[in-house]
């Protein structure tokens, strides 16, 4: 950090580009070694050989640099997988100052690289239609993530927001578990274990239990 490095005013006397990292350079200040930035800080601030530098611009040239480090380190995190800025901002947080991750975070906000409203509809439309997860589900691992609550709220609307397309996931994820428990021999046992069933994977009670019971009613005319 800034604070590790001691800063003199002074007039540059050598860029060299590192031999290990040839994208990075190291600034001599008056023939002694001060600091290292990336190219781009470099141009970024016009640096040349036999410029004067105050304190103060250096503070900002290495202050910049450590940004530059952090939007690196997020953009590698967020090649994984896509990621909230919740996510991004608590892996910054780990090597970086608030102030330094906070930035890193608005910059690539505005941007478009971070969005947690296309995030949020994206991973609710995943869970809904490739996993069976219901909206309450969904919801509290969005919360889990960090994604504001008028932000999920949105994405939830516009994933689950037809009633139809709820209930007939609904109905899916409950006649399968309803025909693993086909041996169950107590009937009322059986609906409960598939009520409790769909409620733990997010859908609301009063559909779940409504799902049961045409399940059953189902299976009565069958037999």
């Amino acid at each position: 950090m800034t604070q590790d490095i001691e800063f003199e005013p002074g007039r540059v006397t050598l860029l060299r580009a590192l031999d290990k990292s040839p994208e990075r350079v190291s600034v001599h200040i008056d023939g002694r070694f001060a600091f290292s930035l990336h190219q781009d800080v470099v141009l970024e601030f016009g640096l040349a050989k036999g410029k004067l530098l105050a304190v103060e611009e250096q503070v900002r040239m290495v202050r910049q640099d450590l940004v530059f480090k952090a939007r690196a380190i997020a953009l590698r995190y967020m090649a994984y997988r896509d990621r909230t800025a919740a996510e991004v901002r608590r892996r910054l947080r780990k090597a970086y100052s608030g102030e330094i991750a906070d930035e890193v975070v608005e910059r690539l906000k505005k941007s478009g690289l971070l969005d947690d409203g296309a995030f949020a509809e994206a991973f609710a439309a995943h869970r809904f239609r490739q996993e069976g997860h219901g909206p309450t589900r969904v919801r509290a691992d969005l919360l889990r993530k960090g994604v504001a609550p008028v932000v999920l709220e949105a994405a939830l609307d516009a994933v689950f927001g037809e009633q139809d397309a709820l209930e007939d996931r609904a109905v899916e994820v409950g006649r399968t578990w309803w025909q693993r428990l086909s041996r169950e021999p107590d009937q009322m046992k059986r609906k409960k274990k598939v009520c409790d069933y769909l409620v733990r994977r997010g859908y609301p009670f009063d559909l779940a239990r409504r799902v049961v019971f045409d399940l059953a009613s189902e299976t009565d005319r069958q037999t």
